[in-house]
C-alpha cells in the first residue's frame, strides 16, 4: 500500500507554568478524524489513559508536574520527552494518525525520588492463602481498583539523615525539599468508532470506561488495565507485565510471563498463556484457553457458561464450584492429578504419549452437557474447591 503523507506535525511544544519548586509542563493537540481514520499509537516509558467521547476528534492532553526539582533537572527530563505525530492517507481514502511518545525517564502517574534518607515500612503482612479462598466478581474488581495503591498507602515513614520523619501517608503534601516527585497525566480522547493499534513498552496503558473499539496491541514490561474491553476483533499480546481488566468480551489475548493477571468477567474469548498467573472472577460463557506452565484460579463459573475448553501442559488449574451447580467436565490427557475436594485421582504417564479419557465429573446427559468443560491436560494439576 502506498501511503501519501498529507500533514506532518512535530509535537512536544511544552509550555511551562511556574519556575519555582512546583513546575508544570503541558502539551495539548487536537486532530480531526473520520470513520476511515485509524490510530497508531506508540509509547515508551510514558503511562497513558484512553477515554472515548462523541466527537470526530482525537485529543492529546499531556501534563507533567515537577516538585522540588531544579530548573536544570526539569530541563534535562523535559528535553528527553519526545512526542511526535503525523497523518497519512492511502489510496483507498483510509487515513492513519500516528502518535509516537518516548522518554528516557519513566513518566508515570506519580513517582518519588529521595535526595537523602531512607524508607522504612511497618506492619507488613501477606495472606498467602488468599488465592485459595473463594472470591466474587466484586472481590476481583476491588483488587483491581486497589492494586495501584502506592507506597504512600503503606504503613511507614521516610527517615532523613537529620532525624526528621515524614509519614508515607503525608509524603505527597510534605514540604521537605529532599522529596522529589513527578506527577503526570496523559489522556488521549478518541471517538468510539476509531480502530486503535498500540505498541507500549514499560508503560501502564489504561482504557477508562467501556471500549467497543477494535484494539490491537503489543505490550511489554508494563500493565494493561481497563474497565470493559468488548469487541470480537480485539487482539492483544502482553509480555512480562500485568493484566487488570474488569470485563473482557470477545477477542484474543496472548499472555507471557504475567505476574498478576486479574480478570473480573470473561466471555467469548480466546486466552493463550505461558508462565503466568491468572485469576478470573467469573467465566460467563464460551471461553477457550491454551496454556503452558501457568497457574489459573477460576472463582466462579457462569450459570449457563455453555462451553469452556482448555488445552494445557504443565498447568496448575484451580476451579471453585458451587455444590448445586451442574455441568459436565471431561478430562483427556495423561500424567495429571485431580484433587476433588480432598480425593485424589492420579492419571499415570503414558509411555507412548497418547492421550486418553482420564476422568469425568457430572452426569453424562443432555441437560448437564448444556454446560461442558473440556480439559486436555498433560503433566498438570487440577484442583476442585467447593463453597
Amino acid at each position: 500500500m502506498n501511503n501519501k503523507p498529507y500533514k506532518v506535525f512535530l509535537l512536544l511544544v511544552f509550555f511551562t507554568v511556574g519556575l519555582t519548586a512546583q513546575t508544570e509542563k503541558k502539551y495539548q493537540k487536537t486532530f480531526y478524524v473520520t470513520e476511515k481514520t485509524q490510530l497508531r499509537f506508540q509509547t515508551n516509558n510514558i503511562d497513558v489513559t484512553f477515554k472515548t467521547w462523541n466527537k470526530d476528534e482525537v485529543k492529546v492532553d499531556f501534563s507533567i508536574d515537577f516538585k522540588n526539582y531544579s530548573e536544570k533537572e526539569i530541563k534535562n527530563i523535559s528535553d528527553n520527552v519526545i512526542v511526535s505525530a503525523r497523518m497519512q492517507s492511502s489510496m483507498d481514502d483510509t487515513s492513519f494518525l500516528q502518535i509516537e511518545n518516548n522518554s528516557q525517564t519513566s513518566i508515570g502517574r506519580l513517582s518519588y525520588q529521595l535526595k537523602s534518607g531512607e524508607i522504612r515500612l511497618e506492619n507488613l503482612s501477606w495472606d498467602n492463602d488468599s488465592e485459595k479462598k473463594h472470591k466474587s466478581v466484586s472481590d476481583i474488581h476491588r483488587e483491581i481498583d486497589t492494586s495501584d495503591d502506592g507506597f504512600e498507602d503503606l504503613d511507614g515513614y521516610v527517615l532523613f539523615e537529620n532525624g526528621d520523619k515524614v509519614p508515607l501517608k503525608d509524603i505527597d503534601n510534605s514540604s521537605n525539599k529532599q522529596i522529589l516527585s513527578i506527577r503526570s497525566q496523559y489522556v488521549v480522547y478518541v471517538p468510539k468508532y476509531i480502530t486503535i493499534d498500540i505498541m507500549a513498552d514499560n508503560a501502564t496503558i489504561t482504557f477508562d470506561g467501556t471500549f467497543t473499539n477494535v484494539i490491537r496491541g503489543n505490550f511489554k514490561e508494563g500493565t494493561l488495565q481497563a474497565e470493559t474491553l468488548q469487541n470480537e476483533h480485539n487482539n492483544m499480546a502482553i509480555m512480562n507485565g500485568n493484566l487488570k481488566v474488569k470485563e473482557i468480551s470477545g477477542g484474543r489475548y496472548m499472555l507471557r510471563n504475567i505476574s498478576n493477571g486479574l480478570i473480573g468477567e470473561l466471555e467469548n474469548t480466546m486466552i493463550d498463556t505461558e508462565f503466568s498467573k491468572i485469576s478470573v472472577g467469573e467465566i460467563k460463557k464460551n471461553v477457550k484457553f491454551r496454556d503452558f506452565k501457568s497457574k489459573y484460579f477460576f472463582y466462579n463459573l457462569g450459570e449457563n457458561f455453555e462451553s469452556i475448553e482448555m488445552f494445557c501442559e504443565y498447568s496448575d488449574i484451580n476451579i471453585f464450584n458451587e455444590k448445586k451447580q451442574h455441568y459436565y467436565l471431561e478430562a483427556y490427557g495423561h500424567d495429571a492429578i485431580l484433587n476433588d475436594g480432598g480425593t485424589k485421582i492420579v492419571a499415570q504417564p503414558s509411555r507412548d504419549g497418547k492421550k486418553s479419557k482420564m476422568f469425568t465429573i457430572g452426569k453424562d446427559d443432555s441437560e448437564t452437557r448444556k454446560n461442558t468443560f473440556k480439559l486436555d491436560i498433560v503433566h498438570g494439576f487440577v484442583t476442585l474447591l467447593y463453597r
